[in-house]
């Protein structure tokens, strides 16, 4: 087992992403994989260390760790054929192939709205980690600080007082990220949690 990051495109219109969009979304995925240059392959299975190039024609974002900490390839195709299946997945292992991993996909998910992205690292309502999100959130702060993208990333369960009743639907709070209070909005209901138990 190893720590995972799931991107499913939900909608035909999600599985072709248009030239427009990739004029948007290359040049900073581009300064991005030139920021971890020194830790990251062209070279899918990350056996030898090649450049990573990305380019408007390129057919996906495709890389991954070099040796030792390489895991799974990080690809994202621009076109997925009717035989794909809309749900995919990268596990890092947390290796340090992660951190441009979660920038990607905080990028994608701005420009590809409609693009679901959850990760081991957001934490459930059955499994709340004492410093969840605490990666994703320095991501997000990353994105923010360099590229001004800030994006509705993901969503926390707000869990009531012992002896309370949940709201049909649940509790859920939006958590912005990139925002300057993602942290105190996103750690809060796990505070509560962890005190509980």
């Amino acid at each position: 087992m190893g720590f995972t990051h799931y991107f499913d495109r939900p909608n035909k219109q999600l599985r072709n992403i248009s030239m427009a969009k990739r004029k948007k979304i290359v040049p900073i995925v581009q300064k991005i994989v030139s920021r971890y240059a020194a830790i990251l392959t062209g070279d899918c299975n990350g056996e030898t260390r090649e450049p990573v190039i990305l380019t408007l024609e390129s057919d996906a974002i495709c890389f991954n760790g070099i040796g030792d900490d390489s895991h799974e390839t990080f690809f994202f195709p621009w076109v997925m054929d009717s035989e794909s299946n809309n749900f995919d997945f990268c596990k890092t292992a947390r290796k340090p192939y992660d951190d441009p991993v979660m920038e990607i996909l905080i990028v994608l998910k701005h420009f590809i709205p409609g693009l679901k992205v959850r990760s081991d690292g957001f934490g459930t309502k059955d499994c709340p980690c004492r410093n969840p999100e605490i990666n994703w959130i320095k991501a997000a702060r990353r994105v923010r600080n360099l590229y001004g993208i800030v994006t509705t990333l993901f969503y926390w369960e707000s869990y009531p007082a012992p002896g309370t009743k949940v709201k049909r639907g649940g509790n859920r709070v939006p958590v912005l990220a990139g925002t300057a209070n993602d942290f105190a909005v996103a750690i809060e209901p796990f505070r509560r949690v962890i005190r509980r138990s």
